[in-house]
């Protein structure tokens, strides 16, 4: 009775204490899959010892005379087997989310890993001072490079969001460093100062091509007007100017 007594309280006291520590939310995957294993041996052990306990109790009822008693020791051993199922049950379905929440992880760790090499190399801005273009086709090319540039910023901002989500699925997530956040307003900055510096860009670009345009039609005009000129004075002797 003793240690049926003792396996009732570690059923209904300890146990749940230790099940209640797998769902904290500020607690790793890592360190809660230890917890989980140690708690599957404990139990496997206590559910062994348990299965002993229950047939030595059934037999050891009728042997006790007093029919009460007897019934009573039936009627602990079932509702201890209930507790334990329960116990068991919850245990599982601790697992399933804990191994999908360290699964999760896993990949998240692998993915951060992965970005390390650019994700804190991010230029702290771009400005459209810090190039002053001289010839009309590097301006083009220079414009041509901060577009690619800007496709390569949305590329990373997209795996930095692709990182978040999978930290997101994580349930029990409070553990999580900050670091995708930031992350992902600082290459926000630079996409968007990239996004600016384009267009300043572009509109000197429009402005020189204007001024090229401008200044070619000047330019045919003026040789319009010499050829017109030249003409002119190729005629004078003819007309009585010579």
């Amino acid at each position: 009775k003793k240690r049926l007594a003792d396996l009732h309280a570690w059923a209904t006291q300890f146990a749940p204490q230790m099940i209640e520590s797998l769902n904290a939310s500020d607690l790793p995957p890592e360190e809660k899959k230890q917890k989980l294993e140690k708690l599957e041996v404990e139990f496997n052990e206590k559910m062994r010892t348990f299965e002993l306990l229950s047939s030595d109790a059934f037999d050891l009822a009728p042997k006790e005379g007093n029919i009460m008693e007897a019934k009573k020791l039936k009627n602990e051993v079932r509702n201890l087997h209930a507790t334990m199922n329960a116990i068991n049950n919850t245990i599982q379905n601790n697992a399933q989310m804990i191994n999908q929440d360290l699964n999760h992880w896993q990949e998240y760790q692998s993915q951060v890993n992965e970005i390390k090499p650019w994700v804190e190399d991010a230029p702290k801005s771009l400005s459209i001072e810090d190039y002053q273009p001289t010839v009309y086709n590097d301006a083009l090319q220079y414009h041509d490079n901060i577009e690619a540039y800007k496709q390569q910023c949305q590329k990373k901002i997209a795996k930095l969001s692709t990182i978040a989500q999978i930290g997101e699925e994580i349930q029990s997530n409070e553990f999580l460093p900050n670091d995708m956040e930031f992350y992902q307003a600082k290459w926000k900055k630079v996409y968007d100062n990239a996004n600016v510096l384009s267009g300043k860009l572009g509109n000197l670009i429009n402005n020189w091509q204007h001024y090229n345009d401008q200044v070619q039609h000047l330019e045919e005009w003026i040789d319009e007007s010499n050829n017109h000129l030249n003409e002119f004075e190729k005629k004078m002797p003819c007309i009585g100017f010579g």
